[in-house]
């Protein structure tokens, strides 16, 4: 649901300026539709913290328009690309949606740019499908599956744990990014924030 308009909500106001009748359309939508943690506060910006399988306790903050921030998630969770540096695999794009084939040019991607030792493509079942998520080797030495997340702003595409990214999972109800890429000339890339690695 849009948050409601007073002077609290400044932000969400200003958001609309400039923006055409059928992009405030959109955005009306995404809200109509935007699933959110069962319980949350009522605030516009809120945390909410469970306990996910091989991660203990987590928080994620949602920011003040309701879009998770896996990126402060993120920061912490790097890994050596090619060239030695240490980064969050962030695919380059230009993204299209989950339909448009993203989630596999940007496995194809990192399997490219990442060590072979460090980032794989998920393993399938034989006879199965390729799949498009990739599996990120932690500290441990143990392969942990991450899920591609399309931020809110629509132009960057970065790996998150499954089991924190999927609510079917148990992971954080949300609505991503893809839900922005919709239309073309109208759609809503760049009106939110970028991440902050």
């Amino acid at each position: 649901m849009m948050p409601a308009v007073g002077t609290r909500y400044a932000s969400q106001r200003a958001l609309l300026d400039g923006l055409t009748s059928v992009q405030k359309t959109r955005l009306k939508e995404l809200y109509q539709n935007m699933p959110l943690p069962n319980g949350r506060p009522s605030a516009p910006s809120f945390t909410f913290s469970k306990t996910i399988d091989g991660f203990g306790d987590v928080t994620i903050t949602y920011d003040k328009f309701g879009f998770p921030k896996f990126d402060d998630f993120m920061k912490n969770r790097k890994v050596f690309n090619n060239a030695g540096q240490e980064v969050i695999p962030r695919f380059p794009g230009p993204l299209k949606g989950t339909n448009g084939g993203d989630l596999g040019n940007a496995t194809d991607w990192a399997l490219q740019n990442f060590p072979a030792d460090k980032v794989r493509r998920t393993p399938s079942a034989p006879g199965k499908r390729k799949k498009t998520t990739i599996d990120i080797k932690d500290e441990s030495g143990e392969w942990i599956t991450h899920t591609w997340h399309h931020h809110q702003n629509g132009k960057d595409l970065f790996p998150v744990p499954s089991k924190i990214h999927n609510a079917s999972d148990g992971g954080f109800a949300h609505s991503g990014g893809d839900s922005i890429l919709r239309g073309d000339e109208d759609n809503l890339i760049g009106i939110f924030n970028d991440p902050t690695f």
